[in-house]
């Protein structure tokens, strides 16, 4: 029993801590765009996490469409909404504080305040199937994908390069 719990503590250190292929604290399998798991492709509205550099993420809202081929269309069409935000230090129960703040809605809201304040969550890290790791954030699973086209890659790597860059410049924001 004592060593069953030292060993699974050692082993919630080690990836955690980086002793493993991880780095900066962070497992390197975070990286990357999350789907829900679950979508109504009819709607075709969801959020799509872009977490990149191990430390930094955005969350955009906006329609996807499916191709016969099985790739995603990203932006499919106009309007969207995006969150910026840091990802923390890897806890040992695999799940990771982050704040993110709303940067920028097509159509504002009357009251709604650009930037937003922070909000303060978590991702967890799962890894429910052998194979495949799964997200959590705000009860919702997410899965890795690599079925964006690449022009839907291209279109996210730019918000998260020039975009959002010009946004916290705009506000006044420091990254």
């Amino acid at each position: 029993m004592k060593r069953s719990i030292i060993i699974s503590i050692t082993a919630a250190v080690l990836l955690c801590t980086g002793l493993t292929s991880f780095k900066k604290n962070q497992p390197s399998e975070i990286n990357g765009i999350w789907i829900p798991k679950n979508i109504n492709w009819k709607e075709g509205s969801f959020n799509t996490i872009y977490i990149y550099n191990d430390t930094n993420f955005i969350i955009v809202a906006s329609s996807q469409n499916k191709n016969k081929s099985g790739t995603i269309n990203f932006m499919s069409e106009q309007g969207l909404v995006i969150s910026y935000g840091h990802i923390g230090k890897c806890r040992t129960d695999y799940s990771y504080p982050i704040r993110y703040r709303l940067l920028h809605r097509s159509v504002t809201l009357s009251d709604e305040k650009l930037p937003s304040d922070f909000i303060k969550s978590f991702f967890l890290l799962r890894n429910k199937y052998k194979s495949k790791n799964e997200l959590s954030f705000n009860n919702e699973a997410y899965l890795k994908t690599n079925l964006y086209t690449k022009l839907s890659i291209d279109k996210l790597r730019s918000l998260r390069n020039k975009f959002v860059p010009q946004l916290l410049k705009e506000y006044k924001l420091t990254d």
